[in-house]
């Protein structure tokens, strides 16, 4: 089939078929390219500041800091073996035990923009069941 002019009808609609296509496709590469080099922070730095928390409550168990409950010697352990570039929240939540409760360390709301890096860790303290969740995050 032709137009009166001439131009092949079936022609000029695959022309628009695909540069529609084309365009598709290269807003979805963009789309593609974007989200992959978008990661929302290194990943290791993240991983690195997990285990520095992690590692730092681990340590306080070993030591026994947790058994005598005390939360100046916290205060005191933490700010020694801390790194100056990180904050450090901890709360230490005893089961079976009324207000038994331990929280130590910055607030949340002073981290500000920086990625806040939780954990737990299971330990017992005093012959009780207990958990010690921690929040780091970079200063």
């Amino acid at each position: 089939m032709t137009c009166r002019s001439g131009i092949n009808r079936r022609g000029a609609i695959f022309a628009i078929d695909s540069s529609i296509a084309i365009t598709i496709a290269i807003i979805v590469l963009a789309a593609s390219a974007y989200f992959l080099t978008y990661t929302g922070g290194d990943p290791i730095t993240k991983l690195n500041t997990y285990r520095t928390g992690f590692d730092l409550v681990t340590v306080m168990d070993y030591e026994g800091v947790f058994d005598r409950f005390d939360s100046n010697e916290v205060t005191t352990f933490t700010n020694k073996n801390l790194p100056a570039s990180l904050s450090f929240r901890l709360e230490l939540i005893v089961s079976n035990a009324s207000n038994s409760n331990l929280t130590v360390g910055d607030g949340l709301d002073e981290a500000g923009n920086s990625s806040i890096i939780a954990g737990d860790r299971i330990t017992i303290v005093n012959n009780e069941d207990a958990r010690a969740r921690f929040y780091i995050w970079v200063k």
